[in-house]
């Protein structure tokens, strides 16, 4: 395996961090890694290695206020002035015309965790024709009364604080929601995984578990009312393989609720290549929990019989 960094230059001129994981080998296909809000890239590292020993490349951009990208502290939780949720899309575009020029001709499948998991979905749907394939874990899918609450919250916020402003409110409203389901808490981010390892190294993290800025929950609610169109999905080949995982004690996923209401757009839509797989007593982190070694290899084995599929390949 070979690891890497490198830069993409976006149009506006933000330099965006890329990590990337080659297999020694030949190479099958491609995993895009769409990491969730208030992470980075890198904490994807052991889902990369294990893709590659199965002959799959990887690469995981920090998207803007995150990561590497960011620039500086104050820049962490904050897209852009203006249009960060379509200028993230853009950057994900870019970053897999980068993939299709490193490997042509292989499947390259879009990973989407969290708040990445809007993003993929609205990217399906936005650029169709240039992935194979959608994994989705840790869905959000909200009702659409909340939706509407938090955007209007954020709207208030941003004229109070300011786009930079980082609420204490919201943070609370949300992440503060999440977390209280398994009180009493040992830490600030006990939803994420069962593991303490995982939950203890992600708290240790400077650049993960920071105070989103208003704007960018702003941008977040709006990307969330896009994908909330069910309509939006007619542009998407209703053969696109999709895969779906969550764990049943998210609260983020509304306990599987998400997943199962996401399951029921795909169905409305007509998508009929979906698979899903809820987790027994799994958090929202399923690709770092207690099981993650089960859940990645049924993972890689979704990739290897829809590669199989695709491609003509044995499986």
């Amino acid at each position: 395996m070979a690891s890497s960094t490198f830069s993409l230059q976006s149009p506006d001129g933000t330099p965006i961090h890329v990590h990337r994981w080659v297999p020694d080998g030949e190479v099958r296909g491609a995993v895009q890694i769409v990491h969730g809000v208030a992470e980075h890239g890198a904490r994807h590292a052991h889902v990369a290695e294990a893709l590659n020993a199965r002959g799959y490349a990887v690469y995981a951009s920090d998207h803007r206020g995150h990561g590497l990208t960011a620039e500086s502290e104050d820049d962490l939780g904050f897209f852009a002035e203006d249009r960060g949720w379509a200028r993230v899309l853009d950057d994900l575009y870019r970053l897999n015309r980068r993939i299709v020029d490193d490997h042509p001709g292989v499947p390259v499948y879009l990973l989407g965790h969290s708040m990445g998991s809007v993003l993929a979905q609205q990217y399906l749907f936005t650029f169709p024709a240039t992935v194979q394939g959608l994994v989705l874990s840790g869905v959000v899918r909200p009702l659409g009364a909340l939706l509407e609450t938090g955007a209007a919250l954020a709207r208030a916020e941003i004229k109070r604080e300011g786009p930079r402003g980082r609420s204490e409110l919201l943070n609370a409203m949300v992440f503060g929601a999440y977390n209280r389901t398994f009180a009493p808490n040992r830490t600030e981010f006990d939803h994420l995984s069962r593991d303490p390892a995982v939950v203890d190294a992600y708290v240790a993290d400077p650049r993960c578990g920071f105070r989103l800025t208003n704007r960018l929950w702003l941008d977040f609610f709006s990307g969330l009312r896009v994908v909330a169109q069910v309509e939006r999905l007619e542009s998407v080949p209703r053969d696109t393989p999709i895969y779906l995982f969550a764990g049943d004690e998210d609260p983020v996923g509304d306990t599987g609720k998400a997943m199962q209401r996401l399951l029921a757009a795909f169905e409305q839509a007509g998508l009929h290549q979906v698979e899903s797989r809820l987790y027994p007593g799994g958090r929202h982190e399923m690709l770092n929990e207690i099981n993650r070694d089960a859940v990645i290899e049924d993972l890689a084995d979704w990739l290897d019989a829809t590669t199989a599929a695709l491609t003509g390949e044995d499986a």
